[in-house]
């Protein structure tokens, strides 16, 4: 997953027409938010929705540090050339959306789906624009089947997380 993240005075979108047959139901007219962070997002093949925790973590960060607690997430295919199916990016991006509102976020996302004009007006400060790059297997921690101890010789030994003496 690749995220353009920008701190905006304002961010203006429009959707002009719909793209594939999936596309989310949105009124044809200018959408305008104002002092928010703008989340370009772009969902790749091999990204998972067990990713989502770790990205609004990050989000999370980046809120506290700004001090802007409204977010806009905002699909935006251009910025990978190995892209997610359409249905497995929309989960994806509506998971991101239901975890930030559940961490108190204000949330808006702009329609998937779409050809949309965007203009935006990004603040000037050394946060304002960061681009990030998440992975499948970043950060994600899998509850481990066994443990077991190697030692010099070749030799495992299991380990019994009940009792570790």
């Amino acid at each position: 997953m690749r995220i353009l993240q920008l701190h905006v005075d304002w961010v203006e979108y429009e959707p002009i027409k719909k793209e594939i047959e999936m596309a989310e139901e949105a009124e044809k007219k200018v959408y305008r938010i104002e002092d928010a962070i703008l989340l370009l997002t772009c969902v790749e093949k091999g990204d998972e929705e067990k990713m989502c925790e770790v990205v609004i973590e990050d989000i999370e960060k980046s809120v506290q540090q700004i001090g802007c607690k409204k977010v806009v997430f905002y699909p935006y295919a251009h910025l990978s050339n190995q892209l997610a199916p359409p249905s497995k990016a929309l989960n994806i991006l509506q998971k991101l959306e239901e975890l930030a509102l559940e961490r108190g976020l204000e949330v808006i996302r702009a329609p998937f789906g779409w050809t949309k004009a965007l203009r935006i007006s990004v603040k000037p400060h050394p946060l304002a624009e960061q681009f990030k790059t998440f992975e499948s297997n970043m950060n994600v921690m899998e509850e481990a089947s066994k443990f077991i101890i190697l030692d010099v010789d070749g030799k495992e030994y299991e380990i019994d997380v009940e009792n570790w003496e």
